[in-house]
């Protein structure tokens, strides 16, 4: 399994903006080309306007894989953005990578899972201090997803099997997101097995979560009582470690933040996605 090569990562206050430095290829602006753009219509930012990628960057992500990577047959690296936590692609076909991503306007791919044992394994339990690195801790999760009609599984996790022990997961069942957090289970009445893609995010502050999907505040999600279990590494697209309730459907732009990212914040990559 590959584990994560740590690097130094700069604080927000000593370094500049990513939209000036553009880390990785063409993603410093929206609307004003990049190649690859997203596949459904929508509206692209204005001319200069940083893009979602240097948005979310300039937010401070703990981790950020934007699954734009050319992959290959077999397991190859999901790169990750901050360089701390690049992750496996795990049983990915070569036709499954390089599909037409979500953003509007900017460069945007995506990786398509098949269901069946394709995941994205992280390598990890925790991911800076967030993502339960304690029960504690604040987080944000943030990506998205395209699922079509009858498609379902988890979207990211760092659950087994037993919902009571579940600590974090965000699955589609049924057409509809269900959030686990902390062995509870909230469901939320929009359709996000439809052939669109969608923005979803969680965010927890140590005692408070909450869901948006698509730039809305869907509402609280509930929150448990089971503690962190180190066994079980963080997974975009399956449970259980990448043995479980593997996800069909497309995944494109994940990042986990060890803070609450506040409400402007959300509006903010909302709108830099050109979908608003």
């Amino acid at each position: 399994m590959l584990m994560p090569v740590r690097r130094h990562r700069l604080s927000l206050g000593s370094r500049r903006p990513y939209h000036l430095l553009g880390r990785r290829g063409s993603v410093g602006s929206a609307g004003n080309g990049g190649g690859g753009g997203g596949d459904d219509g929508g509206n692209g930012g204005g001319d200069g306007e940083p893009s979602y990628a240097a948005t979310v960057m300039d937010l401070g992500p703990a981790a950020y894989w934007r699954l734009d990577d050319t992959g290959g047959a077999g397991s190859s690296v999901a790169l990750d953005q901050t360089g701390d936590y690049d992750a496996s692609y795990v049983n990915l076909a070569s036709e499954n990578y390089g599909q037409a991503g979500p953003l509007i306007g900017q460069a945007s791919a995506a990786v398509e899972l098949d269901g069946v044992d394709d995941h994205i394994d992280t390598g990890v339990a925790s991911v800076g201090t967030g993502l339960f690195a304690g029960s504690g801790e604040a987080f944000s999760v943030t990506g998205f997803a395209k699922l079509t009609p009858g498609d379902g599984g988890t979207v990211i996790a760092k659950a087994e099997g037993s919902l009571a022990l579940r600590v974090f997961q965000l699955f589609v069942q049924d057409g509809g997101p269900v959030v686990v957090l902390r062995g509870s289970d909230t469901a939320f009445a929009v359709n996000a097995a439809d052939g669109a893609w969608h923005h979803y995010m969680i965010t927890w502050d140590g005692s408070t979560a909450t869901f948006t999907f698509d730039g809305q505040q869907q509402g609280a999600v509930s929150v448990g009582t089971a503690e962190d279990t180190p066994g079980q590494r963080i997974l975009l697209g399956a449970r259980s470690n990448g043995t479980a309730f593997f996800l069909r459907g497309l995944l494109s732009e994940w990042a986990i933040f060890d803070r609450m990212l506040s409400a402007n914040e959300r509006d903010l990559l909302w709108q830099r996605s050109g979908r608003a």
